[in-house]
């Protein structure tokens, strides 16, 4: 790993030091106890009631309520959770684009959401996803000690994305990519928020995926391939792009809202300067410590 990699590595941890991992919405077993949650499940502590429904397990009916009211009501339960962190990180080569802090963003971004989970008290571990999702090396310590090269596989996350992984069930899940492939995101995000408590997605791009170069024939070499292609941008195909990429953006926020995750942008040019996280992340996953 470059050292300028281990910079960014080492100034997101400086910067998320100063946060916490919210409590999951839901009941989480720590180390010292039990955080509380919003969300229900199956522990032995109940937390309120609610009407009986078709389908439920009549072992949870409240029968002396039902004797003093003649209404059905089950009692409602914290559900039990993983104080855990697996964090899954996109090792496509379009995450590190050239002349641009993308790669460095999304890397410190990282080493942030480990210093909150450690400050919370949550176990983690790290992931890299391309065309399989596998350990990083040392990816349970804290970024000072991981091995190995990021960003440099030449495929898309998103058939990783799609196989069985090895996430741990009830823990918080969080996902820093650029979201740069064209592949169905409904698929991708079933298969990431199963089991899961919470999860949570950072998208992280470079200026000029949003604002690409403003016309004339341009050079363009894919981030992955190598391939080249020569092309004349005119102020029609800008437009193409832009459209485009807003509709992308929009299968990933309709997507993300139907399975109950949260979706974060990020501008890399931007994080890099105060590594000031979207709103979104302290009204749903991060507090101040």
């Amino acid at each position: 790993m470059t050292r300028l990699r281990r910079d960014f590595l080492e100034r997101g941890f400086a910067h998320g030091t100063h946060f916490a991992l919210a409590p999951p919405r839901t009941h989480v077993r720590g180390r010292l106890g039990f955080h509380q949650a919003k969300a229900s499940g199956s522990s032995l502590e109940y937390k309120d009631f609610r009407d009986y429904q078709p389908g439920d397990d009549l072992r949870h009916i409240d029968w002396s309520a039902y004797a003093r009211t003649d209404r059905l009501t089950i009692k409602r339960f914290h559900e039990e959770v993983n104080p855990f962190l697996d964090l899954i990180l996109d090792n496509s080569r379009s995450m590190d684009l050239p002349d641009s802090p993308k790669g460095g963003a999304a890397a410190g971004l990282a080493a942030f959401f480990v210093a909150a989970a450690i400050n919370a008290g949550f176990s983690f571990r790290t992931w890299l996803a391309s065309e399989e999702v596998v350990p990083l090396d040392h990816g349970e310590a804290p970024p000072s000690a991981w091995r190995g090269e990021l960003f440099g596989d030449t495929r898309s996350p998103d058939r990783g994305l799609l196989a069985p992984h090895r996430f741990r069930p009830r823990g918080i899940r969080i996902f820093v990519s650029d979201l740069m492939w064209r592949a169905d995101p409904t698929p991708i995000l079933n298969n990431l928020c199963r089991g899961a408590s919470s999860v949570l997605i950072v998208q992280v791009l470079a200026r000029q995926d949003v604002t690409p170069l403003q016309g004339g024939k341009v050079r363009l070499v894919d981030a992955e391939t190598g391939s080249v292609r020569e092309l004349m941008l005119n102020a029609a195909s800008l437009d193409r792009y832009q459209q485009a990429f807003a509709r992308h953006g929009q299968l990933w926020r309709d997507a993300a809202m139907r399975h109950g995750a949260v979706l974060a942008q990020s501008i890399a040019e931007d994080l890099v300067v105060d590594w000031r996280l979207p709103d979104i992340l302290f009204h749903q996953s991060l507090v101040m410590c």
